[in-house]
């Protein structure tokens, strides 16, 4: 007998055999090895699929309507649900078809085939052979193609919203009402695009936008609203005026400086009576520039008789940024640009009697600035907050917010156009709950720590008495310059020597790069060149010590 294991294809077979006597003898065998097994054909349950209208040779009109399926989609595989489809029992490739000739990869329908309609899967292996399995195709008209007449001429609605800086503006519901259409959103670039539709139909556009309404704002906003109320110097552009109107009266007042001024302290999260965003009708003219509410604003476009492709752009306005310093998207590059000059806001106990504190908080020179923002945060386990007051006739109770809930005193404050004879902006009273001593810290998470003069943004530094030889407290400042295009400088302080980190990322979280050094007690310096990061916008960094992390942002321009 003869055993052996031949995989397909043409063999030679060698045989020799021998009897008692010792004689021998010999022949060769062709053993041919076939594969006459079928496949094993396994097809979807069904599949759905809607008539589109077809436009064949681009010239905006409907040539035909008709739906298309491949044969592969009837196979039964679907891998992300661990569903197996057609098989062979040895493995081998296989390629399908809807019908006996392989060459069948795609089958079409039309209005005459509405409802369901058996579909044969042809499965054919390597070798040849084949099986068959049947589904079912159900062609849907959801949107009633097929009672329209071939001919009918199609058209699209597209466009942009665009700051008036023409920086792109992402992330905008545009509603189309007269159509059964979802919403579409602005894209990175600020475009959005609605499917083709047929003409000859009436639609209302309406863009909208509301979130991170303290997006763009700051104090200094403040001071420029206050500065075009009292005719000192005019906002700009309509615009501009649009953005200041914070309570949606339709004119600039002051009760306009009192909302965004809760909204910088924290009172309110959002703004009550507007969107963060106004989109504006990009042909809109203005009859008054200096006051553009006389006809009121163009924040939705109608189009009447749709009859050919539109592109209907908007302006979008961030309500209560009047210098443009909102980041409008992801690679936007409209930040504000601060001065490396750093200001120090020095904090000075000047009463200790039965755990109570008045601290002054001290600015150099303080008659030299038009305002400020900060914010200090404490922790409720060693301290509270009784109260803060100031002799400053321009430092009111509104410029101050202390937010019990998440141990934070916010600060904003504007000359209001008054002199100012002291450096001492306030006192924070405190009592103390523990024996440690009483300490406050910048915190950034939410309002940037910064100060102006003439338009000029500085950051501010905070200081105490012992502070300024030996630091007992862990601080991250903002880079200088910032924006920057070469390199720039970031400094940090540290409470004692100790191996850091300081981390990059994109707005992603992507980790760009990573330095490891070992930092000094007090002041540190690490300077970022510009060949560090392949891409320039918005980047994270982030400075991790033995006991915290502190993250801040920067803007590369490349």
């Amino acid at each position: 007998s003869y055993e052996r294991t031949f995989p397909l294809g043409r063999h030679t077979a060698a045989l020799q055999y021998f009897d008692g006597c010792g004689n021998t003898g010999s022949c060769t065998q062709i053993i041919t090895v076939t594969n006459n097994q079928p496949p094993l054909a396994k097809c979807v349950s069904g599949l759905s699929v809607p008539l589109q209208q077809m436009d064949l040779n681009s010239d905006n009109i409907i040539d035909t309507i008709m739906a298309t399926i491949r044969a592969s989609s009837l196979d039964a595989a679907n891998p992300s649900l661990g569903v197996p489809g057609s098989s062979h029992p040895c493995g081998y490739s296989l390629s399908f078809s809807l019908s006996p000739s392989a060459s069948v990869a795609a089958a079409t329908f039309d209005c005459s085939q509405i409802g369901e309609n058996p579909v044969s899967l042809y499965v054919t292996d390597s070798a040849g052979n084949s099986s068959i399995c049947t589904s079912i195709v159900t062609v849907t008209d959801v949107n009633d193609f097929c009672t329209e007449n071939l001919g009918t001429k199609i058209a699209q609605l597209e466009g942009n919203v665009m700051t008036e800086n023409f920086e792109a503006v992402e992330e905008v519901q545009v509603e189309l009402l007269g159509s059964d259409m979802p919403y579409e959103m602005t894209q990175n670039d600020g475009s959005y695009a609605f499917p083709q539709m047929n003409t000859g139909g009436d639609y209302m556009l309406i863009p909208t936008k509301n979130d991170d309404h303290l997006n763009g704002v700051s104090t200094l906003d403040i001071i420029r609203i206050q500065r075009h109320i009292l005719g000192l110097e005019l906002l700009d552009s309509p615009y501009k005026i649009i953005a200041a109107d914070i309570d949606n009266s339709q004119s600039v007042t002051a009760l306009d400086m009192i909302e965004l001024r809760k909204l910088i302290l924290g009172i309110t999260d959002e703004f009550i009576n507007v969107n963060s965003w106004k989109m504006i009708d990009s042909k809109q003219t203005f009859l008054d520039p200096l006051n553009p509410f006389l006809a009121g604003i163009q924040e939705d476009v109608m189009v009447q008789n749709l009859d050919q492709n539109m592109v209907v752009d908007f302006v979008g306005v961030k309500i209560g940024d009047v210098n443009n310093t909102v980041t409008s998207n992801a690679t936007s590059q409209d930040i504000e640009s601060r001065s490396s000059e750093i200001v120090e806001l020095s904090l000075v106990p000047n009463t200790n009697y039965d755990g109570q504190y008045v601290i002054d908080l001290n600015i150099e020179n303080l008659s030299n600035y038009e305002g400020l923002q900060f914010a200090l945060s404490y922790n409720p386990q060693t301290m509270d907050i009784e109260s803060v007051d100031s002799e400053l006739s321009s430092f009111l109770n509104s410029n101050y917010n202390i937010d019990i809930a998440n141990h934070v005193i916010y600060v904003s404050w504007d000359n209001k156009g008054q002199d100012v004879y002291s450096n001492t902006l306030c006192q924070i009273k405190t009592t103390s709950k523990s024996d440690k001593n009483v300490e406050l810290t910048l915190d950034n998470s939410r309002l940037s720590s910064e100060i102006y003069t003439n338009d000029r943004i500085m950051n501010i530094k905070l200081v105490t008495p012992r502070s300024t030889d030996t630091p007992t407290e862990i601080l991250l400042y903002q880079n200088v310059p910032n924006p920057w295009s070469e390199s720039t400088e970031i400094m940090f302080f540290l409470d004692r020597d100790q191996d850091i980190e300081l981390n990059f990322y994109n707005p992603t979280g992507q980790l760009l790069y990573r330095e490891i050094k070992s930092g000094i007690t007090g002041e540190n310096i690490s300077v970022i060149d510009n060949n560090t990061f392949a891409n320039g916008g918005i980047i994270y960094y982030e400075l991790v010590t033995e006991s915290t992390r502190i993250i801040d942002k920067m803007f590369l321009v490349k």
